[in-house]
């Protein structure tokens, strides 16, 4: 693009991003952003933006109190689940018998439903 073409709002736009970090904009880009309302905006949010990453990325945070107490629960709390796991592994049977009832009892349930709308509609 040569440096007397006028750029629109989207390319200048597209561009302000990479001028963030405090670099010299090249001239096509000034000029745009000398004559628009809106563009020198957009940069100041975008250097401003840059500037809070900066002081966040600068900034070390102690982890809250009970997150060590929490993760050493979790070990416990592990051996509940495989408590669980196993009583459901020893009793699968009893589980499964469980559910062949419930399947039958289903199936019954649907045959009679059918059963019923027939001799409705007789």
């Amino acid at each position: 693009m040569s440096e007397s073409t006028e750029m629109t709002c989207a390319e200048v736009r597209e561009m302000l991003p990479a001028y963030a970090n405090g670099d010299q904009p090249s001239l096509a880009v000034r000029r745009h952003l000398s004559r628009c309302p809106g563009c020198p905006e957009e940069m100041a949010r975008y250097r401003a933006l840059v500037t809070t990453i900066r002081t966040l990325e600068s900034r070390t945070m102690d982890p809250p109190a009970e997150l060590l107490v929490s993760l050493s629960r979790i070990p416990s709390e592990a051996g509940r689940i495989d408590v669980i796991r196993v009583h459901v592994a020893r009793n699968r049977r009893a589980y499964a018998g469980g559910a062949a009832v419930a399947l039958a009892g289903a199936a019954g349930a649907a045959l009679w439903q059918v059963r019923r709308q027939r001799l409705a509609a007789a």
